[in-house]
């Protein structure tokens, strides 16, 4: 390998890096708008088969006042508590006047994460990272074929 060659790798990983910066927000934004909806419907389906459905109870609320709007809507928010296997759990809710009474929600693999139905998707971890180092690489190999094309 002569110093041009190395150059020209260099010089395309660095643009691959430049350009992926921008380009992956973009990649994870549309993965979450095409991926995540069935994604969820597959974690819930799985959370309900390993039975982490969980019923939650309202022990405590109280009034929020809105700062930014002290006349539009009123909020509460709502301490609850569930039982899994035994061991008793907190969850914090914020919500419209006035919250209910029990609340179902699901979680993954930790009873400490719990949420509702439509929101499950949003415990598993992001894939930002991993789809950064892709996008790099595959910006990489584009621009450095495009470079030999020249």
């Amino acid at each position: 390998m002569n110093a041009e060659q190395i150059a020209e790798i260099i010089f395309a990983l660095s643009i691959a890096l430049a350009f992926s910066i921008f380009l992956t927000p973009v990649v994870v934004a549309i993965r979450k708008l095409f991926y995540a909806p069935s994604k969820n419907e597959e974690l819930v389906q799985k959370a309900i088969e390993k039975n982490h459905v969980v019923s939650a109870k309202l022990i405590k609320h109280w009034d929020l006042e809105s700062v930014d709007d002290p006349g539009n809507m009123y909020k509460e928010m709502g301490i609850y508590q569930y039982e899994y296997h035994g061991k008793t759990y907190k969850y914090r809710f914020i919500g419209t006047t006035p919250l209910p009474e029990n609340l179902t929600r699901y979680f993954v693999n930790n009873p400490r994460k719990v949420t509702s139905r439509n929101e499950l998707y949003l415990l598993k971890r992001s894939p930002w990272i991993k789809l950064f180092f892709l996008t790099t690489f595959l910006l990489w190999m584009i621009t450095f074929f495009l470079m030999k094309s020249l």
